[in-house]
């Protein structure tokens, strides 16, 4: 069976797996050796792979100094429409409490006010962390932002 991947990260697994499966049939031998020396290489580490796509990530999330003032006029505008009660970051996650205007909105319109949020915790650098969504009003937890999407409970 022929296996085509686009995917280098994928194709990297697949090269770790390979390379484990190596060592622990053909130990002592010299294509053990190399399989070896293959995994102990931290340039093909899953660590370093991670590493990468993570800058990757965050260099194509970063913004401008104008979409910077853009997400801080959002923040700001948030509590008088009803949206964020409050942001509390204690150790740990940030905590945002959101109001009644909060669960009319869209899941698109969440997801960017989270976005905005985050934009401005980070300066517009593209970082993402995770954030837990609590009711204002009874202080329940609701729901959670990845960091990427919102899900709601």
């Amino acid at each position: 069976m022929l296996v085509t991947m686009n995917d280098p990260s994928a194709l990297m697994s697949v090269r770790r797996i390979k390379a484990e499966q190596v060592v622990q049939r053909y130990p002592g031998t010299e294509y053990a050796k190399q399989a070896a020396a293959f995994l102990a290489d931290p340039e093909n580490s899953d660590a370093a792979k991670e590493a990468q796509r993570n800058a990757a990530l965050r260099q194509s999330r970063a913004v401008s100094k104008k979409d910077l003032a853009a997400c801080e006029s959002k923040v700001k505008q948030a509590p008088g429409l009803g949206l964020i009660t409050d942001i509390k970051i204690n150790s740990g996650f940030p905590r945002v409490y959101v109001g009644r205007t909060f669960h009319n909105i869209t899941i698109d319109a969440k997801a960017g006010l989270f976005e905005s949020i985050q934009c401005v915790m980070f300066k517009g650098d593209g970082s993402a962390i995770p954030m837990t969504i609590y009711d204002g009003m009874t202080g329940k937890k609701i729901g959670r932002w990845d960091g990427y999407r919102v899900r709601l409970d």
